[in-house]
């Protein structure tokens, strides 16, 4: 059985690697993104939140947009500090304290339509973004239908018409 200090120095080797891949830049997923406008669906998730980490650590992403809900008596500027405080950012932070700048909140709702988005946002959104990326869903198999239909069907539907209009869309 290998021991603690083993399994440690694999780790940073195996992340000393990966910096330096992204370092040179080459991927072609970094080529990609590169300078892309990025709205993302579901960034307040566990995958969404794994999702902006990797692109703002990986990428050189101009700016990203995160549809956010009103919830629990919280703004959508709260729940993004909320959002931005997790661990999952902490190394973010040390090696691009700036990154906080590239995220707008966009309030909206994944089960409204236009994705309740208002109308001057909207038309942002269709002039800027170049990437759309939908991953907000309810994965909860005891919800009611109705409320899952709304939000994994019209929510995919309404982020459809979205991308339609977006002027510089990849």
């Amino acid at each position: 059985m290998r021991d603690i200090d083993e399994i440690n120095a694999e780790a940073l080797n195996e992340n000393a690697a990966i910096k330096q891949a992204i370092l040179s830049g080459d991927s072609n997923v970094q080529k990609f993104y590169d300078n892309a406008v990025v709205f993302i669906t579901g960034g307040s998730g566990f995958i969404g939140k794994q999702l902006i980490e990797k692109l703002l650590r990986s990428c050189n992403i101009m700016k990203i947009y995160v549809l956010l809900r009103v919830k629990k008596n919280k703004t959508i500027e709260e729940r993004l500090k909320a959002l931005l405080d997790d661990p999952v950012y902490d190394d973010l932070h040390k090696e691009q304290p700036n990154f906080v700048h590239k995220i707008v909140p966009i309030e909206g709702d994944i089960e409204s339509l236009k994705l309740g988005i208002d109308d001057e946002s909207w038309k942002t959104l269709a002039e800027e973004v170049s990437v759309i990326i939908h991953a907000a869903a309810t994965v909860n198999f005891n919800e009611a239908v109705k409320k899952a239909t709304l939000t994994n069907v019209r929510g995919a539907r309404e982020v459809l018409k979205l991308a339609e209009i977006c002027k510089h869309l990849k």
